[in-house]
């Protein structure tokens, strides 16, 4: 279990990681509407390129981590279910011992 990471801090991670990439947008857009040179615009193009590919994982880790607490959710109400159970035995079992 240690090699796995908590929902929690799947949770953290996507938001650092968008709100990174948010920043670095703003931060283009800022250069963009003062002006640049060429080379300037070079490299925001290739920060640009990046800032896509960094959206196309922010959007499969949204969807990972969606995933992940479904599984999650799945996982308590088997064990809600799976604990009413045990909890209906022993309540049985009370009853008939008392008889």
């Amino acid at each position: 279990m240690s090699d796995t990471v908590k929902p929690e801090q799947e949770i953290y991670n996507f938001n650092h990681h968008y709100r990174d990439t948010l920043c670095r947008a703003l931060g283009l857009a800022q250069v963009l509407t003062i002006g640049a040179d060429p080379e300037t615009i070079t490299l925001l193009v290739k920060q640009l390129e990046q800032l896509d590919e960094k959206t196309k994982w922010l959007n499969e880790y949204a969807d990972k981590l969606a995933n992940r607490l479904a599984q999650v959710s799945q996982s308590e109400e088997v064990l809600r279910n799976a604990l009413a159970s045990i909890q209906e035995r022993l309540n049985q079992g009370i009853k008939e011992q008392n008889k």
